[in-house]
C-alpha cells in the first residue's frame, strides 16, 4: 500500500498525518504536531520555506516517518505555500 503524508501548516502549529488507503477507506498510521518555526509563517503565508522544510524533515525523522507520497492541505502550492 502507498502511504500518504498530509501536512497542515498553521501560524502556530504544524499538523502531520501519515495514512494509507485500504479499499475505499483511509487508515491513519501515524500523526504528530510541532510548533511552526518562528517567523516562517506571516499573515497565513509561508515566507521561509527552507525553515519549514527543515523543521518538517527533522520532525519526520524524530517520528520515524521514512517514506510517503506527499499530499498537502495547503491551498495553492504554485503561488507559494498558504497556511490554513
Amino acid at each position: 500500500a502507498v502511504n500518504t503524508l498530509i501536512v497542515e501548516v498553521g501560524d502556530k502549529i504544524v499538523k502531520v498525518c501519515v495514512s494509507t488507503k485500504k479499499n475505499r477507506k483511509f487508515q491513519i498510521l501515524d500523526s504528530f504536531m510541532f510548533q511552526t518555526p518562528e517567523r516562517s509563517v506571516v499573515d497565513g503565508q509561508i515566507v521561509d520555506l527552507e525553515a519549514m522544510a527543515e523543521a518538517l524533515r527533522e520532525q519526520m525523522a524524530a517520528n520515524d516517518v521514512k517514506k510517503a507520497n506527499i499530499f498537502d492541505r495547503i491551498q495553492d502550492v504554485a503561488e507559494g505555500w498558504t497556511a490554513r
